[in-house]
């Protein structure tokens, strides 16, 4: 629900050229995810707009479409975040709703990464604490120093760093002595008054002269708030410090091999253009989230080619199976 939302603001109309692409591809299941924001009313000249609404009035006449609000938290994902998913599937592919199947399959889902709901902050970020593995120089910034990582400690951590010796984006900020004393006391009266995760109360903003609205320590025992493109939205729950961009990568679940590229932030006008590491992070949908879905999707699939095969149906073309789609469904 973050930003001014102006219901002519041009992003609003992104899902148009989603849709455009759908329709000249046809898949057999569409997949789209966003912000919850998405599904709520935008006020235009005092009438309603719902663009989640459009979206689905569009698909519906070539799909079956499903739509929730999904928690991360609950695919292991150490992270309050909820985002909304539109599944859209070709009739007669499956009879049941994708996300009743969904919730069936994450039991089996998460027994297999062996994990346990909730993953917290700790859990996920405590091998990269600097007290821990000590500084370097950046290896990609100069006059930078970044966190010299040693190994996981965790098995969240250890299944996010398999395969990788020392993962990149380790990049410290560069705070000032004064800033880090601001953080230090921050950081000491958010775990004294019981505001982890949520934002510094009122009277500690005026007495430290913050203007900032949003600022939170992370609670060490939780998963994180959701993370934003904003890289001093989170402070550390332990070290007066903002997060690296791995730091946020693993609570969005990206596995450590993953290398982000360009700027690490930037600001002002260039924000309409770029897209910074901290933002591609953000910007993202959980690895572990898109891993558990897709094996469902992948199984929905596989089903029905299966059940077309062993009735030695014959593959009409594309329009004609719409029109006459076979009678299969799918069970998981």
């Amino acid at each position: 629900m973050a930003g001014k939302r102006k219901h002519n603001d041009p992003r609003n109309k992104l899902f148009k050229s989603y849709l455009e692409l759908v329709e000249l591809l046809r898949p057999r299941i569409v997949l789209l995810e966003n912000v919850r924001g998405f599904t709520t009313d935008f006020n235009r000249d005092g009438q309603a707009l719902n663009y989640s609404e459009k979206l689905k009035e569009t698909l519906s006449s070539n799909y079956a479409v499903y739509e929730e609000l999904i928690d991360v938290r609950a695919f292991g994902v150490p992270q309050g975040r909820i985002r909304y998913f539109l599944i859209a599937i070709e009739p007669g592919l499956c009879v049941e709703n994708p996300f009743d199947l969904i919730r069936a399959h994450l039991p089996t889902f998460l027994r297999s990464a062996g994990l346990h709901v909730p993953v917290s902050s700790a859990t996920a970020i405590s091998d990269m604490e600097v007290s821990r593995n000590g500084r370097r120089p950046s290896t990609d910034t100069p006059k930078f120093e970044e966190i010299a990582y040693k190994s996981p400690s965790t098995h969240y951590q250890r299944l996010l760093n398999a395969g990788t010796e020392c993962p990149g984006d380790l990049r410290l900020a560069r705070h000032m002595a004064e800033i880090e004393r601001r953080f230090a006391k921050i950081i000491e009266i958010s775990h004294a008054e019981g505001r982890l995760n949520k934002s510094i109360s009122k009277d500690l903003k005026e007495k430290l002269g913050l203007k900032k609205c949003a600022l939170r320590v992370l609670d060490p025992d939780k998963p994180s708030p959701t993370v934003t493109s904003m890289p001093d939205d989170l402070l550390h729950y332990a070290e007066p410090r903002t997060l690296t961009v791995r730091e946020n990568a693993r609570l969005q679940s990206f596995p450590d091999w993953f290398n982000f590229k360009g700027k690490y932030t930037t600001g002002g006008s260039l924000r309409r253009r770029e897209v910074p590491r901290f933002t591609q992070v953000a910007n993202a949908v959980p690895p572990l989230v898109a891993k558990a879905i897709g094996e469902v999707l992948t199984k929905i699939l596989n089903q029905g080619k299966k059940r077309v095969t062993d009735k030695k149906t014959v593959k009409l073309p594309r329009a004609q199976r719409l029109m006459h789609p076979p009678e299969i469904t799918a069970e998981i």
